[in-house]
């Protein structure tokens, strides 16, 4: 010390170090570092005075005077960018990122800060900057559900931490590895992901003992507790309590104890709830407060009856739904509530099973709620929101939809069914909610349980991989899954019914139902149910109460644009080209030809002063500058880039004479257009596809469509070719232009394929999301449009004919 003294011998500098020496003596430490501060700005030392701004950030969090630290983070941001030092303004950007998380706030806008930190700072940033970068952003990772990602980055902050020597920084990586492994095992259960864990708890458990990390060893014991029994558990439990010095983690090692005790004494397991609640409380801990509550709602349905505790379990959503609204951004929302699910399964299957068992209805119903207050949150939220903007009334609180509101909107030839995916044992080897789907009709409502998730999502990717090969090679697989899925249901289903709106969950989404068909000899699903599929029974109700938008044209056709990969004098491939997403960097996008022949097939089709825009007229910026809510369609026969990690930068290929990426009409940039009910017809790949979020849905290209106010999506579950794409459209549309709904015009489109001996990959995974019973052209398509004064030269022309015409009779009779 006396050393570094010596070398920066500044009043600032001496007190920062007396703020390090205080250790965990969090109100000496912040004195200290106060000082610092304040010498540091008087000698205008930009770096000692971020360093002692974010030390002293740490110290406000620590004790409970978050809420003083913003002045502070706002001055570490002025200080950065007046210093013009890349380095300083990384760290600035970290504790903005930080200060987000401490607040459990805006995750994704964290996610976003870390990544332009590391980005600015650059590859030579300072070790302990670069390790410190990566566990928060690790840690935001695991709450937005990317636990893939989160590995990735708590290793490499390991791997740092082992080079510098920085044993604390490792052992809290090493515990964040097992921490991303609980929540994948929680998803995915199984005995080989059980050990995995198992030994990740270990190892992070050994890397605290050498760090001398309490915290971190309280965590590690924490886990190891959660997959043991007996007394190694208790053992386990013993020490976390032992060793754990901040509330949280006294909270986690409580919540522990109090699930092994529930099933075996639910009295003392109360007993240690409330210890864990109270500590929560005092800490001011929103988040450790709903860790406990989730505890406190299994207890319940322990000592019981099923009545009282739904009531205590519902004031346990509705703390986990209030931190789920501290997140500002919708995305962020979505990915932190998706870590939650589970919780949701868990209380919807034991509903489910109460319902079985008592055959009352009313459980049948509080299931079917608790699962609606999952579902498509945020894009209900997004849909609300855009409400609110035109309406000068506060939006009142979502009502989620029950099913005796579903029935109430059913037709007569229509039912409704619900899925939810979920395993039967979670990752502790309790209940973990289990696979069920609920099926409604106007008078009838019955849940059915389903096999295990792990087991479906086999099944589904074994099924999906099927169509490659274009030779029926599916159709043994589809008879499986049509008898696990939907055997029983249907075949109770009322006579007459020919309508299906399906409320997919985790693989489902991917599957193609309309492929599914009970046995070898039978039709498929496709050609004997109209079917469509929504994200929510909510946000299906909130559609079917709207009135459609009477638009003024039938469409608006962006097809085969003109790119920098391909130009305009590209001929067609002699091999089958798919309307595909590419990786590549930059990708290779061929033309579509056949697409262009696809946008003229659908704007004579439908005429009525319908637009197509080919070529270099395909463009990013006419759609920016056109008025969508003129028309009743808008039809993309382009390109798609799907981008599963981050699905805001999926995208619709446009043209621009500038670069690729400049005519990309992105996920984010969707999500902004105003098209206020209509009919969206994707026909690229995989538009329907993308990455899943527990309980939210599927985070493709069609669902931006949606927020932006689409009624209906036509959208592709994989890659299509070409020639199919344009075939399979002329027989949409030859059905739409009569005035059948978009369902109906499928379903006809689809009969067509199979009747041509077309293989199930060119019709299967077409899809309709939404609201299937729009028709988008009421009484069908519309009379050709003359140009602008042509209307005159016609009268005129018609004149002179009707003079010539009766002339000629005159000079006839004479």
């Amino acid at each position: 010390m006396a050393a570094v003294l010596k070398s920066r011998p500044s009043a600032g500098w001496f007190a920062f170090y007396l703020g390090t020496l205080a250790g965990q003596d969090w109100r000496r430490a912040e004195a200290f570092y106060e000082k610092a501060v304040a010498a540091f700005q008087r000698q205008h030392e930009a770096s000692g005075e971020i360093q002692a701004i974010y030390s002293l950030h740490y110290s406000l969090y620590q004790i409970g005077r978050l809420n003083e630290a913003e002045q502070y983070v706002r001055r570490a941001r002025e200080v950065a960018e007046a210093s013009g030092q890349s380095s300083l303004l990384g760290w600035s950007l970290l504790l903005q990122a930080r200060h987000l998380i401490f607040l459990d706030q805006d995750f994704d806008r964290s996610y976003h800060l870390l990544s332009q930190a590391q980005a600015i700072a650059g590859p030579n940033a300072a070790s302990q900057f670069r390790q410190e970068c990566l566990i928060y952003r690790a840690n935001v990772s695991v709450e937005l559900g990317r636990f893939a990602e989160a590995r990735d980055d708590f290793n490499r902050a390991a791997d740092l931490a082992k080079a510098s020597g920085d044993l604390g920084d490792m052992a809290s990586a090493r515990y964040g590895v097992a921490r991303a492994l609980v929540e994948e095992l929680s998803e995915a259960p199984d005995e080989r992901g059980w050990q995995i864990v198992k030994e990740a708890a270990l190892a992070s458990r050994q890397a605290a003992w050498a760090a001398k990390s309490r915290n971190v060893e309280a965590k590690a014991e924490w886990i190891l507790a959660m997959l043991t029994s007996g007394k190694e558990m208790q053992d386990h439990l013993s020490r976390c309590v032992q060793v754990a010095s901040s509330m949280r983690e006294q909270g986690y090692c409580r919540n522990a104890l109090a699930r092994r005790l529930t099933t075996l004494d639910p009295a003392a397991a109360q007993r240690v709830i409330d210890d864990a609640l109270q500590i929560a409380r005092k800490a001011g801990d929103p988040l450790a407060m709903a860790y406990s509550l989730r505890e406190q709602m299994r207890i319940s349905w322990a000592e019981d009856s099923p009545d009282r505790a739904f009531l205590a379990s519902q004031s346990v959503l509705e703390q986990i739904e209030s931190i789920r609204d501290l997140q500002k951004d919708l995305d962020s929302q979505a990915g932190w509530f998706s870590t939650w699910a589970e919780d949701y399964y868990w209380l919807s299957g034991r509903l489910f099973e109460a319902s079985r068992s008592s055959g009352r209805a009313e459980d049948l119903d509080r299931a079917f709620q608790v699962i609606e207050r999952l579902r498509a949150r945020s894009l209900l939220d997004a849909l609300r929101a855009v409400s609110a903007s035109t309406s000068l009334t506060r939006p009142a609180p979502p009502k989620f939809a029950t099913l005796g509101d579903v029935q109430s909107a059913l037709a007569a030839d229509e039912a409704l069914l619900s899925f939810q995916v979920a395993p039967w044992k979670d990752w502790t080897a309790d209940f973990g909610g289990g696979s069920w789907i609920v099926v409604v009709t106007r008078h009838s409502a019955a849940a059915y349980p389903l096999i295990d998730r792990m087991k479906l999502r086999a099944k589904v990717k074994l099924f999906s991989g099927d169509f490659e090969s274009r030779d029926g090679a599916e159709a043994e697989t589809a008879v499986q899954l049509y008898r696990e899925l939907l055997g029983r249901a249907l075949a109770d289903l009322p006579r007459g019914v020919s309508r299906l709106v399906i409320i997919p969950d985790d693989s489902l989404y991917q599957l193609p139902f309309a492929a599914l068909r009970q046995s070898p000899r039978e039709a498929p699903l496709g050609a004997l149910y109209q079917i469509s599929q929504v994200p929510s029974a909510t946000l299906w109700l909130l559609w079917k109460n709207q009135q459609p938008v009477a638009a003024r044209v039938p469409a608006l056709v962006f097809a085969d644009p003109a790119l920098p990969t391909t130009g305009e004098a590209d001929t067609e491939s002699a091999y089958p080209v798919e309307r595909r997403d590419s990786s590549l960097d930059p990708p290779f996008l061929p033309r579509l030809q056949r697409g262009r022949e696809e946008g003229e097939e659908v704007v004579d089709t439908l005429r009525g002063g319908s637009i197509l825009r080919v070529g270099k007229d395909a463009s990013l910026a006419y759609l920016r500058q056109v008025e969508l809510q003129r028309f009743a369609i808008i039809h993309f026969a382009t390109h798609a880039l799907v981008d599963e990690r981050n699905p805001e930068r999926s995208a619709i290929v446009l043209a621009s004479p500038l670069s690729l990426n400049a005519g990309l009409l992105t996920a984010s940039e969707i999500g902004t257009l105003r098209l206020n009910g209509v009919l969206a017809v994707l026909s690229s790949c995989q538009t329907a596809s993308g990455a899943v979020l527990r309980g939210e849905g599927v985070m493709s290209l069609a669902r931006a469509f949606f927020q932006a106010r689409a009624r209906t999506v036509v959208g592709s579950l994989w890659s299509v070719r070409d020639n199919e794409a344009q075939e399979f459209s002329e027989r949409l549309y030859h059905y739409l232009e009569v005035g059948l709904s978009v369902s109906a015009a499928l379903r006809a489109a689809q009969r067509d394929r199979i009747a041509a001996h077309m293989p199930a990959a060119a019709w299967a995974g077409v899809v309709v999301l939404g609201d299937g019973d729009l028709v988008p052209l009421p009484g069908g398509r519309k009379p050709r449009t003359l140009m602008p004064g042509a209307a005159t030269v016609a009268a005129a022309l018609a004149g002179i004919a009707a003079a010539l015409l009766f002339g000629w009779r005159w000079l006839r009779a004479r």
